[in-house]
């Protein structure tokens, strides 16, 4: 009994101290942006780190599609070797092999889709300064409930305490801002009116306004040339507005 005693005690430190690291993992990190919704996540976290990029900010990037990446730096991708599933517990590594390479910024792409790993992701793991909601549609109605209302709950759950939000949405904005009100955080509602069609036309889709919008609001003037070789905007495939 003293042994199981002494281990329970052992490991229990353990986390505690491997949380410790982690949280100043994460404050090495000052702007730390946080991109969830239900379409357009992937393109969008590319997109975001593309404009950083071209704004002289040293910025990391995480992809968590069905191939997750890490993007450099340099623009350059590593993939992510997963020996099992997906798990949240892998955003921890991804700051721990971030801040090593001592980046302005980080963009990460949210990987959970059960409404309590995403509180957890938000409030344990990124504790994001920045938010970014592409859209909420009725999609995991399992796991995030059978209305879109609950979807968009679910998806409020990375909406940080004190910071700012950045939302494409529009029909379930109102839920947004009650939540993000009641964190103290400040929401924008971004229109694909912000972004011009000269802009867009050099772009090899043509359904991406909405998804570059909120890029376009940091750094309009230099980001754009990254933006428009960003692999995200050489998709074949049009990506849907919201």
């Amino acid at each position: 009994m003293t042994i199981l005693i002494i281990a329970t005690l052992l490991l229990i430190l353990h986390w505690v101290l491997e949380y410790r690291r982690h949280s100043r993992n994460v404050a090495a990190i000052p702007i730390r942006i946080h991109v969830n919704g239900t379409r357009g996540k992937s393109s969008v976290t590319r997109l975001i780190a593309a404009g950083l990029r071209a704004g002289g900010k040293r910025t990391i990037a995480k992809i968590t599609g069905t191939l997750p990446r890490v993007v450099l730096q340099d623009g350059r991708e590593a993939a992510i070797i997963r020996l099992q599933g997906a798990n949240i517990i892998e955003q921890k590594y991804i700051f721990r092999s971030a801040v090593a390479m001592k980046p302005e910024a980080i963009v990460v792409e949210c990987m959970a889709v059960n409404p309590v790993f995403q509180w957890i992701t938000e409030r344990k793991f990124v504790k994001s300064t920045i938010s970014v909601i592409t859209n909420c549609r009725p999609d995991h109605l399992d796991l995030m409930g059978s209305t879109v209302q609950s979807v968009t709950m679910s998806l409020a759950n990375t909406i940080p305490v004190g910071g700012v939000c950045y939302t494409a949405e529009t029909h379930m904005f109102s839920i947004l801002k009650h939540v993000a009100d009641h964190r103290k955080c400040k929401i924008h509602q971004i229109l694909p009116t912000d972004v011009t069609d000269q802009e867009m036309a050099k772009f090899a889709t043509s359904n991406t306004k909405t998804m570059c919008s909120w890029p376009w609001q940091c750094a309009r003037k230099r980001a754009s040339p990254a933006m428009w070789r960003s692999k995200a905007c050489k998709a074949r495939t049009p990506i849907p507005e919201p």
